[in-house]
């Protein structure tokens, strides 16, 4: 389960239903009735609000609002704090980058602190790629600035 606030409402809903739902709508815009190529689509679809989320330690509230988001590299940098072997190893493999996903952490799936804050981001006009090992998530390029980000409250 996720929680959706792209309607500015807060509401559960299934990240495999919402797949489902994008496939369907590529099929019937004529995008590709290709099985592969609806199913990447359905995962990497970009809507254009452009608002999206980001999770990070509590500590660094303070850095963030002055400062806003760096890139960083999620297999290098003290503020992915991963422990597990296997995370340690897929974090290498990623670029540098200010990563966000569409819907908030509220359960900590993407936190290694025990406290987090989740950020609300406008990316504007940065620029962004597919995150490739985590499908419905981006890779902000570059750093995000603090007047694009506002605190999500729960």
């Amino acid at each position: 389960m996720c929680v959706d606030i792209s309607n500015g409402r807060l509401s559960a809903t299934s990240s495999i239903s919402n797949v489902g739902s994008r496939m369907l709508e590529l099929y019937d815009e004529g995008v590709t009735d290709d099985y592969q190529g609806l199913l990447r689509g359905g995962n990497f679809s970009f809507h254009l609000r452009r608002r999206f989320i980001h999770t990070a330690s509590r500590s660094a509230r303070q850095s963030i609002e002055a400062g806003g988001l760096r890139v960083s590299h999620p297999g290098k940098s003290e503020h992915w704090m991963a422990t597990q072997l296997l995370c340690i190893s897929l974090q290498s493999m990623q670029g540098p980058g200010v990563y966000v996903g569409r819907d908030p952490d509220w359960r900590g799936i993407w936190s290694h602190w025990p406290k987090w804050d989740v950020w609300s981001i406008s990316l504007g006009e940065l620029p962004w790629e597919h995150d490739k090992l985590n499908p419905g998530c981006w890779r902000v390029t570059e750093s995000v600035p603090s007047q694009l980000i506002e605190r999500v409250e729960r």
